[in-house]
C-alpha cells in the first residue's frame, strides 16, 4: 500500500546514504547516471563492490597560459579535474532531502482538500475534553466499525469509539479568552475536516454536513442510522408541499432559518425537546422567535403565528408575545416602564426607552387636582386634626417625588433643548429613572381582572385620583379599617349638563340590613346648613341618653334629665290632644352601650435602598 511503499522508500534512502562516496579524477566522460568500475583499490575490490553509479560530477579546468601570456605550467594546480559523488551500483538510488542540520528530513504525506468524517466517542451524545475537542473516524479507516466494513491486514483501525485517533480541534465562528462560540458536534454527526497546510497530523473540524435524505412533509430522515454509529441527519426546516387545513403547514419555500438544538436524551433520534432561534423571512410576514420546549416558553416578535416543527400554522396577531406555562419574572434594578404609548419609527433619539412624558403629564394634572380638592376640603373644615397644608400633604409630596424621579437624566455632556444633539460632539444625556419605580402608562384603559383575590400592599401612602368618577363596588361585603381618621368631603356641585344624575352630595343607602354609626370614644356631631329630616317610615325613632336629652329650637326647649322633664319657652306653650291623661310617676333606663376601641398593631418601617418598605410583626 501507499504507506508501506513510502516507508520502504525512506528506509532505502537511509541505506543509500551509507553507500555513497566522493572521488576525483581526470576522466572527462563522467556524467550523472553513468557507471564505472574501480580496479586495484584496497577496499572496493570485491566482486560487485567496485561498480559505481555517478550521482553528480563537477568539472574544473584551467588554461595553461597565464593572464599576461606567460607560461603557467609551473603551477601545481592540475589543468583539469573531475570531482564526483557516486554510490554502489547494486544499491537503488534513493534521494532524501536534508534539514538545516544535515539530518534526513523525512516528509509527511500531504493532504489536498478536505475530507468528511464521523464523530465518535464513548457512547454518550457528547464526547469532548476541556478544550472543546472531539474524536473523529474517517471513512477510509478499516476495522470492525469502519464505514465500508473492510478489515485491515492486522489490528482494528476503526473502533468507532474514543480509541479512534486523537483529539481534533473544532473551528468556531468566534473564539477568544473565555468568550466565543461553543457548538460541539455530537456522536454520529458527519463533520468536514481540513488539514492545516496539508499536514496530516494537523486536522481541524471546520463544519458539519447534513448527510441524510429527509422525509417528504415530515421531520426526520428516511434512514435513521448507518455504519460506524453514523446517524442519518436531515434539516429540521425544509421546503414542503403539504398544507394543514386552511394554514400553510409544510407548503412554504425555505423561509425558515436559524438554529435548532436537540435534547441530549434524543440527540440521535432528533424527536425530543429542543431549543431554537427561528428567523421567518416570509414576504410581509417577518418573524423572529426564541423558543424552548421546556414549559413551552417562547418570545415571538413581528408577524406572530403558531409554529410546529417545520409547519407554519394559525396566525396569532402582530407585535410581541412572551409566553410560558411555568413561572415568569421581569426585573429591572433601576426602574421599569410599561407603556402603550407608541413612538413613530420605534425608539429613537427623540423617543428614548424611558421617555415617560405622557405619564408625567397625567401625574402632574392629578397632582394639581389633588392639591385643589384638599385646599377646598380644608376651607370647609373637612381636614383631620393636625393635617398639613395641601401642598405639604404626604400624597402631594409623594407625587412630586415621583415626577422628579421620572424627569431624571444622566450623561456627562450638555445637550441642546431637545436633548438629542450633544453640544461639541459629546455623549449628551438620556432619560432615566431617579428611583427604581414601576411605571404603568396607557393611552387607553388599564384593566386588571382575576376570579380570585387581588391584593395591594403599601408601606406609606395610597393615592387614588380621577378626573371624573370613581366606582368601588362589592357583591358581598366592603370593610374599611383605619387606624387614624377618615374624612369624606364632596364639593356638591356638577357642571356637566350631559350627566344623567345631577343630584350631588353624599348618600348612604342600605337596601336591606342596618345602618349603624358609632363614636366609641368621642362626641358625635350632625350639622346641616339647612333642614335635617329624621324619619322612620314603618317603625319607631328612639333617642336614648343615660344622662340628659335636650331639644332646642325656635326659642323653646325640652330637657329630660334625672327623671325630670323640663319644658321651657319664651312664648305660650300649647298642648293639643283628643284626651289628656296624667298618671303616677314612671321611668325608663338608657341601655345603649359601645365597645371600646382596641389597640391596633401597626407595621415596622425599615429603609431598603432609599425606599420605605414594610415588614409585618
Amino acid at each position: 500500500d501507499v504507506t508501506e511503499r513510502r516507508a520502504r522508500l525512506q528506509r532505502e534512502a537511509v541505506e543509500a546514504r551509507r553507500k555513497r562516496f566522493e572521488g576525483a579524477g581526470t576522466v572527462r566522460t563522467l556524467a550523472p547516471g553513468t557507471t564505472f568500475e574501480l580496479h586495484d583499490h584496497a577496499e572496493h575490490g570485491s566482486q560487485g563492490g567496485n561498480r559505481f553509479v555517478v550521482l553528480s560530477v563537477t568539472h574544473a579546468a584551467r588554461n595553461n597560459l597565464g593572464f599576461g601570456g606567460e607560461h603557467a605550467n609551473a603551477s601545481d594546480e592540475p589543468l583539469y579535474e573531475a570531482r564526483l559523488h557516486a554510490q554502489r551500483a547494486h544499491v537503488p538510488v534513493r534521494l532524501m532531502p536534508l534539514d538545516t542540520r544535515g539530518r534526513p528530513a523525512l516528509s509527511k504525506p500531504h493532504v489536498t482538500g478536505t475530507q468528511t468524517a464521523l464523530v465518535v466517542g464513548l457512547g454518550e451524545p457528547v464526547h469532548t475534553d476541556r478544550d472543546g475537542r472531539i474524536k473523529v473516524q474517517f471513512h477510509w479507516q478499516r476495522g470492525a466499525q469502519g464505514s465500508h466494513r473492510l478489515s485491515p491486514p492486522a489490528g482494528d483501525n476503526a473502533p468507532a469509539s474514543d480509541a479512534s485517533g486523537t483529539w481534533v480541534r473544532v473551528a468556531q465562528h468566534w473564539a477568544g479568552a473565555n468568550w466565543g462560540g461553543a457548538f460541539i458536534p455530537r456522536l454520529g454527526q458527519e463533520v468536514v475536516v481540513a488539514f492545516i497546510e496539508g499536514d496530516i497530523d494537523r486536522p481541524v473540524v471546520i463544519g458539519a454536513a447534513y448527510n441524510g435524505q429527509g422525509q417528504d412533509n415530515a421531520a426526520g430522515n428516511t434512514v435513521a442510522s448507518g455504519a460506524a454509529q453514523a446517524t442519518g441527519n436531515a434539516p429540521a426546516w425544509f421546503p414542503g408541499s403539504q398544507r394543514q387545513g386552511a394554514t400553510q403547514g409544510h407548503a412554504h419555500a425555505a423561509t425558515l432559518s436559524g438554529f435548532h438544538s436537540q435534547s441530549l436524551d434524543s440527540s440521535q433520534a432528533g424527536g425530543g425537546g429542543h431549543n431554537q432561534l427561528v428567523m421567518d423571512d416570509t414576504g410581509s410576514q417577518g418573524r423572529l422567535m426564541l423558543h424552548t420546549t421546556q414549559a413551552q416558553t417562547w418570545l415571538q416578535m413581528g408577524h406572530l403565528l403558531q409554529q410546529s416543527g417545520n409547519q407554519r400554522l394559525q396566525p396569532r396577531g402582530h407585535g410581541l408575545e412572551l409566553h410560558t406555562q411555568a413561572q415568569g419574572a421581569l426585573r429591572a434594578g433601576r426602574g421599569l416602564h410599561l407603556s402603550t404609548h407608541a413612538r413613530q419609527g420605534g425608539t429613537t433619539a427623540r423617543a428614548q426607552p424611558l421617555d415617560t412624558r405622557e405619564a408625567e403629564q397625567q401625574l402632574q394634572a392629578h397632582a394639581e387636582l389633588l392639591q385643589a380638592l384638599h385646599a377646598n376640603a380644608q376651607t370647609h373644615r373637612a381636614q383631620l386634626p393636625g393635617e398639613a397644608a395641601p401642598d405639604h400633604l404626604p400624597a402631594r409630596q409623594a407625587l412630586a417625588a415621583t415626577l422628579t424621579s421620572l424627569q431624571a437624566t444622566e450623561g456627562g455632556q450638555t445637550s441642546d433643548a431637545d436633548g438629542d444633539t450633544p453640544i461639541g460632539g459629546g455623549q449628551g444625556h438620556i432619560d432615566t429613572s431617579g428611583r427604581p419605580d414601576l411605571i404603568l402608562s396607557a393611552c387607553a384603559d388599564i384593566h386588571a381582572a382575576t376570579p380570585a383575590h387581588s391584593v395591594i400592599a403599601c408601606g406609606q401612602n395610597v393615592t387614588l385620583t380621577t378626573a371624573q368618577d370613581a366606582n368601588l363596588l362589592a357583591q358581598r361585603h366592603q370593610a374599611w379599617a383605619v387606624k387614624g381618621g377618615i374624612s369624606l368631603f364632596t364639593r356638591g356641585e356638577t357642571k356637566d349638563t350631559q350627566r344623567g344624575v345631577q343630584d350631588v352630595g353624599i348618600k348612604l343607602h342600605a337596601a336591606s340590613g342596618n345602618v349603624r354609626t358609632e363614636a366609641q370614644s368621642g362626641p358625635f356631631t350632625l350639622t346641616a346648613q339647612k333642614a335635617v329630616d329624621l324619619q322612620s317610615t314603618t317603625a319607631d325613632i328612639v333617642i336614648t341618653a343615660p344622662e340628659r336629652i335636650v331639644l332646642n329650637g325656635g326659642g323653646g326647649y325640652l330637657k329630660i334629665e334625672g327623671g325630670n322633664i323640663e319644658i321651657g319657652t319664651s312664648g305660650p306653650a300649647t298642648f293639643k290632644g283628643a284626651a289628656k291623661e296624667l298618671t303616677g310617676g314612671g321611668s325608663a333606663s338608657a341601655t345603649a352601650s359601645l365597645k371600646k376601641a382596641g389597640e391596633i398593631k401597626g407595621c415596622a418601617q425599615r429603609q431598603v435602598k432609599g425606599l420605605d418598605a414594610i415588614t409585618e410583626f
